[in-house]
């Protein structure tokens, strides 16, 4: 036998001439064999009717007389059934195999079947078929049909085919990869086996290409029609506005219509089958039958092209029926002239399936696969144009395919480099650093593109190499029983069946095998639950199947698959453990490494980011699409109309450095000094195929870039003062001193707004760096030298004041205090000499219980240092006429600095008493508010930072009633949970409690807080209460005291109230502006304010109290008999001139009508001052006599109003405003009744006023006040 001879010629050299017994003993059994093989050669018949039989001695002598044949026949010619019995009858078949090869499963067992049919010998085939899982060739078998990938799978354990007399390659022209392969194989095996014939047959597609590759070999063309077939195009016109299922529709009515008969469609895949499917079963069409076809389908359901039928039957073909399958019975054909056609694509690494006009070549096959019956027709709906600009043939799959396997293979077998390989067409150089980065990245290859122990560990599997890989790191993980269904799952097909009209059912059936963020689990799940079902017989498997929408055929092919690689395993010493487990991380970790280029990100925009660029969505079909896992790895990127991740998984980033070690790009950022590490450290930002898989990840930077990392430690960590040296004791020994040193020379410099005092950090660290080794970066090799440094070494680290000071020059550090004195309080200062900076300046730290009691006062005086800076920088913001008086500035500034009085610094206004100061300079008013306060540069404003009891900055600000209103309810808060009230008492009728203090001073917050105890008027009683500001503390001492002064004197209070002469006709004229109550209660309150001396804070003795008491109260009726006497008659002039107002001009009116409500108003009496409460009468008479000048010469009393305007806005606003501080009450109400007299000297220049009043007196003091 002929797959004996090279063994036994390889014996009979190594044993010199002669065979062992094991050997004669072969040798005589091959002899016996051969014999009775041909002894019982069958003797085809053949079918004259068919094309190729009527060539057949041309055929047979070509054959024979060469060693390589190309048949070129058009489909239906009988070539892929007749030349295998042709080869028989030449006698191949005895001595070896004739094997045939098909690119297709089911073209492989269809073949072999009618073989079988037409050959004798029925009891013992004469054809078997091997395809994966399947293997029918036996001892009595003389034609061996084999997909090619099992021909090349057989050539790793035979590289010279020994088995085989012939081989036939079948479908050549289809150019797939395997073809491709075989033929440069072949091309190169020819030479040495002489004796081996090869035919190549092919539908009428290129054929010279065959026979230019083969040394010309010889070339038989071979009709295949029997009928003619006519070509339809359909127009532009006649293709607009339709779907493609209504064009199918509308072409199989014209062919019905012309002659009925079966019709072949083909579609591009199966989706567009489902579809038409199902809109043909609705069209109505008598009699018609549509039946799918297309590889996924079962081979049961195959298998119904070929039963009898009645009616039309419709075939939905992919191009599977294009040459691979001849389908019994066409008449016509439909070409709707796409296909779906996978192209790798290079730049990106993705297997696409786009949908893309065929060939004219592949057009000219669909057509062929009629008129074999009768005369036929092909409608193909695209325009003959279309047609005649399509290219003539498509490309070979080796041009647009991944070569990562071929490469493997051809790797593995030692057969060269794929460039070297001569196949018909050479792919591109980018096809093939495509291939070969894939394998690097899958350790398949080093960089030298040389076969690594992992690379032949792969390339043992039956698989893809990313799916090797992935079981080679499934095994590394422990979780190779887990790992290996799924592989075997991806590498078959899926097994799960949703037919389109129970696919909603079918769905939730799946839904048991579905995992919360695996869609590789599922397959494991199916698999977890088939286990105990494949070990029943083949009717419970089918049923359990068919209940679960699962395809048997697929499952069995499942099981298959999962055989071969655990033989595969066994053979690599892998262990695979009996246990299935699910529910681990390490599944996908293991995914991860066949998968690298398959990861990807979610984005903000919903959209994922995958490797080298590319931009991809979930699958439609992806049960994540709900919760789209943050990062992903997918089996497959799958490019239609978008690019799809399908089968997904999800990753957690960290997972995939394991895989990717020796494929990541990393970058190091931002090297810096780490105080808390002792070292310089970086991020470190770690990408994997463009795509960032670690972002920023610290790590040591030290080993990186020693020397960089020394400089930075001299510079950054050494010179800046940012070496931790708590358990460093010899480091702490010359370097605490040292910092110390330069912190203060560093204080002199913000103090002073100074750069020229330290030396600068270079300085430092080239200090440091003349003596310490070069080798030192990092603390913890410094400390390690100081260990067994010498004292000379070790005191020469230690630096001099002369070492680190600039110039010797005097900086009257002692006028840039560290504390300022505030009342009780020692309040810390801090420097920062940067222009710009929120902290530029002095900086003054209060406790948040200090806030509400600090003026802005103290503040304004800043520091000494500060001084005179600040009094020059005041000068310049002067208007301009008083600026130049006070040229030169620092002269001026200097001399009123000298007026002060330093012994009231920090406790009085500083701009007002250095605007007196000014003013006494040149001679020339100056007030506080002619300086521009917020005009100053920052550093001469205080700054003013908030802290509270645990140290941290509540607000920062330079304005200090900023921050009282921001944080007024925190400082509030904080003293009130801290306050001592056991001083408060309640309902207190009289003076029983003692003296009462007018301060107590509490620690809150870190604070001297001062609070001041104070009556309070509770109207039947009064009570002590605390108060954290003296302002408030005193408004209610007042009122408390009025109140206890009218329950010690009741009596007296009593009598007042009902014995005061004339009240009932004042209580009438006041009815306008309040009741008698409220009169009455003015009255009685302006009495005790009188009598008793009131308001004043400072009575607070029971002593004085009693005292006050025994004098005041005899002359109370007396005073309020008074008050009423004096009110009737303001009431009754009030009233009188409001009567009067009816007939004056509006303005006047209006202007009359509001100073009257500004002399009488509820309280009037309580709150007008003495003086100006005896003069209302005169200030009722210049009404008078003004009402009386405005009723004849209203324009002229109008120009005199125009002087006055400005002056009452500023009173209504100062009437709306709260005075807090007493000295701004006091002036407004200077300003208030200045205005009156002011109003005499204008309207009534006949009343002499009580002292001179000019309108730029006023609006100075109403600019004072901030009112204008």
């Amino acid at each position: 036998m002929l797959e004996d001879r090279a063994p036994l010629a390889h014996k009979l050299k190594t044993g010199k001439g002669s065979l062992s017994v094991k050997g004669l003993q072969r040798y005589k059994l091959s002899q016996a064999k051969l014999k009775k093989r041909v002894q019982n050669h069958p003797r085809p018949s053949f079918d004259t009717k068919l094309p190729i039989n009527q060539r057949i001695d041309e055929i047979k002598s070509t054959i024979q007389e060469n060693q390589v044949t190309i048949i070129c026949g058009e489909t239906g010619s009988g070539k892929s059934t007749q030349i295998p019995k042709i080869c028989l009858e030449l006698g191949y078949g005895a001595a070896g195999l004739i094997g045939q090869t098909q690119p297709r499963r089911i073209a492989a067992r269809s073949i072999a079947s009618r073989l079988n049919d037409e050959l004798p010998n029925k009891e013992h085939p004469l054809t078997g078929y091997k395809i994966r899982f399947s293997d029918t060739v036996s001892e009595s078998s003389r034609i061996k049909v084999l997909t090619d990938g099992m021909l090349l799978s057989e050539i790793e354990h035979d590289k010279a085919l020994t088995k085989y007399e012939i081989i036939i390659i079948d479908e050549a022209h289809e150019r797939s990869l395997n073809i491709d392969f075989l033929l440069g194989f072949l091309k190169r095996l020819l030479p040495k086996r002489p004796e081996l014939k090869l035919i190549i047959t092919s539908a009428t597609i290129d054929p010279e290409s065959f026979a230019r590759h083969f040394n010309n070999a010889p070339v038989i063309e071979v009709s295949g029609r029997t009928y003619p077939v006519e070509i339809v195009y359909r127009s532009e016109t006649e293709l607009e506005n339709k779907s493609l299922a209504q064009l199918i529709e509308q072409a199989i009515r014209d062919l019905i219509a012309f002659e009925p008969g079966d019709i072949l469609v083909f579609l591009p895949g199966e989706q567009d089958i489902r579809e038409t499917q199902k809109h043909l079963d609705k069209s109505h069409i008598s009699q018609l039958e549509t039946t799918p076809l297309y590889a996924r389908l079962s081979n049961d359901e195959q298998k119904r092209i070929f039963t009898s039928h009645t009616g039309i039957r419709v075939v939905l073909a992919t191009n599977i029926a294009e040459t691979s399958l001849t389908v019994p019975g066409i008449r016509y054909v439909v070409d709707c002239g796409t296909a779906r056609i996978s192209r790798f694509n290079t730049g990106r690494g993705i297997q696409r399936l786009p949908i893309e006009a065929i060939s004219q070549a592949s057009a000219k096959q669909r057509a062929g696969r009629c008129g074999r019956i009768s005369n036929g027709v092909c409608i193909r709906l695209y325009s003959q144009i279309d047609h005649d600009n399509r290219p003539e043939f498509i490309e070979a799959e080796i041009l647009r395919t991944s070569l990562a396997s071929v490469i493997l293979r051809m790797e593995s077998q030692h057969l060269g480099k794929l460039e070297n390989f001569p196949f018909m067409e050479l792919p591109s150089e980018r096809a093939i650093r495509n291939g070969q980065r894939l394998l690097i990245e899958l350790g398949a290859l080093d960089e030298h593109q040389s076969i690594t122990k992992l690379g032949k560990k792969l390339a043992r599997f039956p698989l893809d190499p990313r799916l090797a890989r992935i079981v080679l790191a499934a095994d590394e993980l422990s979780c190779l029983e887990s790992c290996l269904p799924i592989i075997a799952a991806l590498a078959s097909r899926d097994p799960r069946d949703a037919p389109e009209e129970l696919r909603q059912l079918a769905n939730e059936k799946h839904k048991k095998w579905t995992a919360k963020n695996s869609e590789f689990a599922s397959f494991a799940m199916i698999w977890r639950d088939w286990l105990p079902i494949r070990k029943l017989g083949q009717s419970k498997q089918r049923a359990w199947c068919k209940a679960n929408f699962l395809s048997w055929i697929r499952m069995r092919e499942w099981s298959d698959t999962m055989n071969q690689l655990e033989r595969t395993c066994k053979d690599l010493s892998l262990t695979i453990s009996q246990k299935l487990s699910i529910d681990n991380n390490e599944l996908e970790q293991a995914l991860l490494a066949g998968f690298l280029g398959n990861i990807a990100q979610l984005n903000e925009h919903g959209e994922y980011l995958g490797t080298r660029g590319k931009k991809l969505l979930l699958h439609p079909s992806s049960r994540l699409r709900a919760t789209p896992p943050k990062w992903i790895v997918a089996a497959d990127l799958v490019d239609t109309s978008r690019l799809y991740a399908r089968t997904i998984a999800r990753i957690e980033p960290e997972w995939i450095e394991r895989w990717s070690s020796h494929l990541v790009k990393k970058q190091y950022l931002d090297p810096h000094w780490s105080k808390s590490r002792g070292e310089v450290i970086a991020y470190e930002q770690i990408s994997l195929f463009g795509l960032i898989i670690v972002a920023k990840r610290r790590i040591s930077y030290r080993r990186i870039a020693p020397q960089e990392c020394r400089e930075l430690f001299l510079m950054s960590g050494l010179a800046a003062g940012q070496i931790e040296v708590k358990n460093q004791g010899r480091i702490a020994k010359f370097y605490t001193p040292n910092v110390k040193l330069a912190a203060n020379l560093e204080s002199e410099e913000q103090k002073t707004r100074r750069r020229d005092i330290l030396v600068d950090d270079q300085v430092v660290a080239e200090f440091y760096g003349s003596k310490i080794p070069a080798h030192i970066n990092c603390v913890a090799t410094l400390n390690s030298w100081l260990t067994n440094a010498t004292a000379t070494e070790q005191s020469a680290l230690l630096m001099s004041e002369d070492d680190l000071r600039v110039s010797d020059q005097n900086t009257n550090i002692d006028r840039f205090p560290e504390r300022l004195q505030i009342g009780n309080n020692q309040l810390a200062l801090s420097y920062h000499f940067e222009p710009g900076h929120p902290n530029d300046g002095v900086t003054i730290s209060l406790p948040s219980s200090l806030l509400k009691q600090i003026t802005e006062d103290p503040l304004l005086w800043l520091v000494p240092g500060l001084l005179i800076e600040k009094a020059i920088a005041l000068i310049r913001t002067l208007p301009k006429p008083v600026r130049r008086l006070c040229a030169p500035a620092p002269d001026t500034a200097n001399k009123a600095i000298a007026l002060l009085n330093m012994d009231q610094i920090n406790k009085v206004n500083f701009n007002s008493e250095f605007a007196a100061a000014v003013t006494q300079v040149i001679g020339t008013a100056v007030v506080a508010t002619d300086f521009e306060e917020l005009a100053l540069p920052a550093h001469l404003r205080m700054n003013i930072r908030i802290f509270n009891d645990q140290g941290e900055t509540l607000g920062c600000s330079r304005s200090l009633a900023e921050l009282q209103s921001s944080l007024h309810t925190e400082s509030t808060a904080q003293i009130q949970q801290v306050i001592d009230r056991s001083i408060e008492q309640t309902d207190i009728t009289n003076w029983n409690f003692g003296d009462l203090p007018s301060e107590l001073i509490s620690e809150v917050g870190g604070a001297n807080i001062a609070f001041h105890p104070a009556l309070v008027d509770k109207r039947n009683s009064v009570a002590i209460q605390l108060f954290d500001t003296v302002e408030i503390a005193e408004k209610n001492h007042h009122k408390g005291l009025q109140r206890l002064i009218r329950l010690s004197l009741s009596k007296q209070t009593k009598y007042l109230q009902q014995k005061l002469v004339g009240l009932e006709q004042t209580a009438l004229l006041y009815a306008s502006i309040g009741s008698k109550h409220e009169l009455l209660e003015d009255i009685v309150n302006s009495t005790i304010d009188k009598c008793f001396e009131l308001p004043d804070f400072g009575l607070r003795k029971s002593t004085d109290f009693s005292e006050r008491l025994h004098f005041g109260k005899q002359s109370m009726v007396s005073v309020a008999q008074k008050f009423c006497d004096q009110a009737g008659q303001h009431l009754r002039a009030y009233q009188t001139l409001r009567n009067q107002l009816d007939e004056l001009n509006t303005k006047t009116a209006r202007d009359i009508r509001n100073q009257l409500a500004y002399l009488v108003f509820p309280g009037f009496i309580r709150h007008t001052p003495e003086l100006a409460f005896d003069r209302l009468p005169i200030y009722f008479r210049g009404i008078k006599i003004r009402i009386e000048r405005a009723s004849y010469a209203p324009d002229k009393d109008i120009g005199k109003l125009k002087e006055i305007y400005a002056l009452m806005d500023a009173q209504e606003l100062g009437f709306e405003t709260n005075w807090d501080a007493p000295e701004q009450a006091q002036n407004f109400q200077k300003f208030r009744w200045l205005l009156e007299e002011y109003r005499l000297s204008v309207f009534a220049q006949e009343i002499r006023t009580i002292e001179k009043v000019s309108a730029n007196q006023l609006l100075n003091l109403a600019k004072s006040l901030l009112l204008l």
